[in-house]
């Protein structure tokens, strides 16, 4: 007995074998039945209500969920303990005392809403036709496990209720975190969002960056006035209706300002922001931040989430607000949003939610939701709801994440990170980067920004794909944008769809062509990295490959050289079963590294396909080489078309720290971008003797980049090599080339960083 009391029986009745005892309201009983080898005969647990109508008093014991017994060979009942379920603590967070209810006859609700007032239980908001929830005052002194009990024992009792078409606890949800002709923003922190090349984003923006009348709803935290957000902003709406979980002293309003959810030291997560932020951050206006997968549309924030995560009805009913369908706030929106995000989630499948999801989905909303952090094959919901799709994660190396969950409901994968390694050397982790407000000071800080990594990172991408998809064409049902996303994702893993992935890793441009009714133009090969960095030997990398073309991209098989010589560098094709766009997916690069001594050790992969050739410069570094001693490097923008070559602009870097570079204002021209040291110092790099030297996108084959004015050019990598350059340049063989001359170096004013570039993830 979770209420302790000693119990009397106040009727006996021996020749019917019956007694009887008298149970106060809320009481919770746990009953544990044995039968001994004499006894023979039925038994039957009822239970008889005390009402002031006597109709329906004779409610059956609803015993469906309480442990099977078994015959032992003692004569006594043993339960099997897998079946333990009703009773032992939930193994999903509840919110306590609340049950999610729902009438089969609508018209009589209101009226049959006294059966629950006399069980104790308090109406407190109700979605016009549909369910209702209603919160038991449980007794204070329940420790949190007896009031998850409590509340379970509550919603089966309900379920005995005649009417009631369903009774069931509101979960407790969480955010999930933390867990060719390209256009390019010019966004400061565009270089460091490597999960939008992975998904061919820069290709697909070439055709759209949005559309300003399609809307994507964020359920999550709220929103912050982050000046990288706050014009994308349209209505919005705060759906807590607890002030516990609020943290703003009221329950549901109008502002869905995120006030932050920090429980101690650890400083509020603003995940909301970070969604928001890959979704719609301000692109390529002011030069500054960081990007978004949209430029255009409106950005709904609906907040449901709050300290300590949010009510599960609070969020079906953010679904129904933002698909324009009755609600319990009894307001809707001006404009219903085209598209749904819900990077949350949790255990416990609830019909009402379910409900709320087929309802939204039928009024025309497309429903994305986060496949969950738990490293785990069981379903998340939201994620696994009919009509929602569901996002798994990637790191940067488009494998699946640690943290990804995998299972049957699982449809497309998105990168999500992976903030344990940085595996392309730049300095930074591997996380989603996004806009993330800092309240470790005072007065917040709206201006920072921070990687996280999650299933809630991957599914926004996702999300803002499709508004991309819809700005193509508004009158895509949301049957067919799945269809489209599904369709031309690009297939990882086992061939077909499957539980790690789904259909695969969502591709902007395939998704954005397809929409816009396919291209008949020529194909043409799109690498996801120019070049690759590895320290481990026995390591391996992937490339993603695309078709930013039309019809069907056909690779060849790679062929690797290393400068150095030697077996240590092979590279393979990763094959699409079922091509639609490529029939390529990526190119694994593999160092062996056995037997070679330590040291820096360079080359590349090389690719011919039918929509022309690429070069992915690879740098195998070991036991530390290249940064063990700190050298100067020096970056050269050159000018392709002088004779003799003309260094037009210059920036230096050190090897000790991230090797980013940066050209303020450089003219319009064609230029070559070539790097390396000067150590006798000459005022000449690549010259023979210098340690180190580069040029994109590899020493084996330079290409000339075209600037044009109001235009940038970011994310222009590629490898230092110990080797001095002379290999062909633009398309030629000349393999003399003269030397690079230094200019007079100025030093320049410091350079844009990350805030709070490192933060930890929430979890």
């Amino acid at each position: 007995l979770l209420n302790p009391a000693i119990l009397e029986p106040v009727a006996d009745d021996l020749e019917q074998q019956q007694r009887s005892y008298r149970l106060p309201a809320m009481s919770l009983v746990s009953l544990r039945v044995r039968r001994w080898a004499a006894s023979s005969g039925n038994w039957t647990l009822g239970l008889q209500r005390t009402s002031s109508r006597p109709a329906d008093s004779n409610v059956p014991m609803n015993l469906s969920r309480l442990p099977r017994a078994s015959a032992t060979s003692s004569g006594r009942f043993s339960s099997k303990s897998s079946a333990v379920l009703a009773f032992t603590e939930p193994a999903h967070e509840l919110m306590h005392g609340d049950v999610i209810v729902c009438w089969d006859d609508q018209d009589t609700a209101l009226t049959r809403d006294a059966d629950l007032l006399e069980r104790g239980g308090r109406v407190e908001m109700i979605v016009p036709g549909g369910p209702r929830k209603v919160h038991f005052e449980l007794p204070a002194e329940l420790s949190d496990a007896e009031a998850q009990r409590y509340t379970m024992a509550l919603a089966a009792s309900l379920r005995s209720v005649p009417g009631l078409r369903y009774a069931e606890p509101d979960f407790r949800m969480q955010p999930y975190a933390a867990q060719g002709g390209e256009r390019i923003p010019n966004d400061t922190f565009y270089n460091l969002q490597w999960h939008y090349p992975a998904i061919q984003l820069p290709a697909a923006w070439d055709m759209t960056v949005g559309d300003p009348n399609v809307i994507v709803a964020i359920l999550d935290t709220g929103s912050t006035p982050h000046p990288d957000m706050a014009s994308r902003f349209t209505q919005g709406i705060d759906l807590i209706s607890s002030t516990a979980i609020s943290g703003d002293g009221d329950g549901i309003d109008e502002d869905p300002f995120d006030v932050g959810d920090s429980q101690g030291v650890q400083p509020s997560s603003y995940h909301g922001s970070h969604v928001g932020g890959t979704v719609g951050a301000v692109t390529d206006t002011d030069g500054s931040g960081v990007a978004g997968v949209t430029w255009l549309g409106g950005i709904s924030h609906v907040r449901v989430l709050g300290i300590g995560g949010g009510s599960g009805f609070d969020i079906l009913n953010g679904i129904l607000w933002s698909a324009g369908l009755a609600n319990s706030s009894n307001t809707v929106p001006v404009q219903a949003a085209n598209i749904i995000n819900m990077s949350l989630g949790g255990g416990g499948f609830s019909q009402a939610t379910q409900d709320a999801c087929t309802a939204a989905h039928n009024a025309g909303a497309v429903l994305i939701a986060a496949a969950g952090n738990e490293n785990s094959g069981t379903p998340s919901f939201p994620a696994a709801y009919d009509d929602v799709i569901s996002v798994a994660a990637l790191d940067q190396q488009s494998n699946r994440a640690p943290y990804s969950n995998f299972h049957a409901s699982v449809d497309i994968a998105a990168p999500g990170g992976d903030t344990s390694i940085d595996s392309n050397g730049d300095g930074f982790i591997d996380g989603v980067l996004s806009p993330r407000p800092d309240d470790s000071v005072s007065p917040v800080d709206f201006n920072t920004f921070a990687f996280y990594q999650g299933t809630s990172m991957a599914a926004p991408h996702v999300a803002g794909v499709a508004a991309l998809v819809l700005a193509m064409d508004p009158s895509l049902s949301p049957d067919q944008v799945e269809s489209i996303l599904r369709t031309t994702a690009t297939d990882l893993g086992a061939p077909g769809r499957d539980d790690l992935f789904g259909d695969g890793m969502v591709n902007a441009f395939a998704a954005v062509q397809l929409a816009g009714g396919g291209s008949t133009a020529a194909p043409s090969l799109s690498l996801a990295a120019s070049s690759v960095l590895l320290d481990t030997p026995g390591t391996s990398q992937t490339v993603a490959v695309a078709n930013v073309g039309g019809m069907v991209l056909e690779v060849e098989a790679p062929i690797v050289n290393t400068d150095s010589g030697g077996a240590w560098l092979s590279a393979f094709l990763n094959p699409i079963q079922n091509p639609v766009s490529s029939d390529t997916a990526s190119i694994r690069i593999e160092v062996a590294g056995s037997g070679l001594p330590d040291g820096l050790y360079t080359g590349s992969v090389s690719l011919t396909s039918n929509g022309g050739n690429g070069v992915i410069g690879v740098t195998l570094a070991i036991g530390g080489a290249g940064s063990v001693q700190d050298r100067t490097v020096f970056v050269l923008a050159v000018d392709a078309n002088s004779d003799p070559l003309e260094t037009v602009a210059q920036d230096v870097v050190q090897t000790g720290s991230a090797l980013d570079y940066f050209f303020s204002e450089l003219p319009p021209g064609d230029y070559l971008i070539v790097a390396g040291t000067d150590e006798n110092n000459d005022g000449f790099i690549c010259d023979p003797g210098e340690p180190l030297c580069g040029i994109y996108p590899s020493l084996e084959g330079a290409f000339t980049l075209t600037v044009v004015d109001g235009e940038n050019l970011l994310g222009i990598d590629f490898p230092l090599t110990e080797a001095t350059f002379g290999g062909a340049s633009t398309g030629n063989t000349t393999s003399d080339l003269p030397t690079f001359r230094l200019l007079d170096w100025v030093e320049p004013e410091s350079g844009p960083s990350v805030p709070d570039a490192t933060a930890l993830p929430f979890e």
